[in-house]
């Protein structure tokens, strides 16, 4: 993935057909026999097309939405199962809502590092849903994704281990990821980062990393780090 540091991420996608002909009716007609053959890639492609009515020639019947996404979930693919998973949770194309199947694709996908998985997986388990609620493992899960650098992932951490939320307070471990999450640009850790740079609270006063952490998350409209500088 790219990590934005400071303003605006914009990006151009290229898509790319066979023919002259694909690209005057909108249709893509190289995912419907791959995907028959077993590609996994060419399965979720047309499961996203079919869901998102990209191409002109996809199956109108909802059903296929779910049915492609399954089909390469099956064969391991973490984006696939990430997606699969999202249906079960909401009950959609076809699918009851099952949230037993959302947590085991969820966690399919979280075991293959998919850091998307391991936070849906984490809410999961915090809340009660579709698995017996575990603090303790969801947890775990914010922690790997975290450490793929989620910045909700990081904010949570900070705030577990300041607060002692499923893990023993532990000041020196919520400042290590709450510095991390304002090197990345999470604006309410920037605050809170900011503020004890200039306290001296569990790190070494800063004054001057203090104002210019502060800055930045006043410049992104953080009105605690506004009234603070």
């Amino acid at each position: 993935g790219v990590l934005v540091h400071s303003g605006i991420w914009y990006s151009i996608v290229f898509h790319f057909t066979d023919s002259m002909l694909a690209c005057l009716t909108n249709t893509a007609p190289w995912y419907g026999p791959l995907a028959e053959q077993g590609d996994a890639d060419a399965q979720i492609n047309l499961a996203w097309l079919s869901e998102n009515n990209g191409i002109a020639e996809v199956d109108p019947d909802p059903s296929c939405v779910a049915k492609w996404y399954s089909l390469a979930a099956e064969q391991g693919h973490p984006e696939a199962q990430l997606r699969l998973g999202a249906i079960y949770d909401s009950g959609r194309w076809g699918r009851a809502e099952d949230t037993t199947q959302a947590v085991h694709w969820w966690h399919k996908a979280a075991l293959q590092g998919h850091r998307g998985a391991q936070m849906r997986l984490a809410d999961m388990l915090m809340r009660g849903r579709g698995a017996e609620r575990n603090e303790a493992e969801a947890l775990k899960w914010i922690r790997k994704a975290a450490e793929q650098s989620d910045l909700e992932a990081i904010h949570l951490m900070a705030v577990a281990h300041a607060e002692g939320r499923g893990v023993a307070k532990d000041l020196g471990a919520a400042l290590k990821w709450c510095e991390r999450g304002a090197e990345l640009g999470h604006v309410e850790l920037q605050f809170r980062w900011g503020v004890h740079l200039f306290a001296a609270e569990g790190v070494q006063r800063d004054v001057r990393r203090s104002a210019a952490v502060l800055r930045q998350a006043a410049e992104a409209g953080h009105v605690g780090a506004q009234l603070n500088l």
